[in-house]
């Protein structure tokens, strides 16, 4: 059992690298379209700048909300488990399982597998 949830674990982070791989290019072309529109702004190229800005890919912004918000509440949800015993706070790798589905490992693995991969099938 702990070697199968270790093997989740390890698929949660590659479903995280691969996001990170996917969206890496556009991310970094995005960041330089900015750039120029900025370095070349100019009041009659304003237009420029905002059809720039307003191209961004909605997907990017989402992914890294996804990512962003999961470590987040994973985070706060470790320091609340142990407000009691601050030494006890482990910073889970894995997300949280609700308790309803913690009594089914599939359910409760598929939840924690969804919410790391989503953002890849958005994209």
């Amino acid at each position: 059992l702990e070697a199968l949830r270790f093997f989740v674990t390890g698929v949660h982070i590659f479903a995280k690298f691969m996001t990170m791989r996917v969206m890496e290019k556009q991310y970094l072309e995005l960041i330089e379209r900015i750039r120029v529109a900025w370095s070349t702004y100019e009041e009659s190229n304003g237009d420029f700048l905002a059809k720039t800005l307003a191209s961004a890919n909605r997907n990017t912004v989402i992914i890294f909300l996804v990512l962003g918000n999961t470590t987040i509440w994973n985070t706060a949800g470790a320091i609340a488990k142990n407000a009691n015993n601050p030494r006890g706070i482990q910073y889970p790798l894995q997300c949280w399982v609700p308790p309803l589905l913690r009594s089914s490992f599939v359910a409760g693995s598929l939840y924690q597998l969804v919410q790391y991969f989503s953002p890849l099938m958005i994209y």
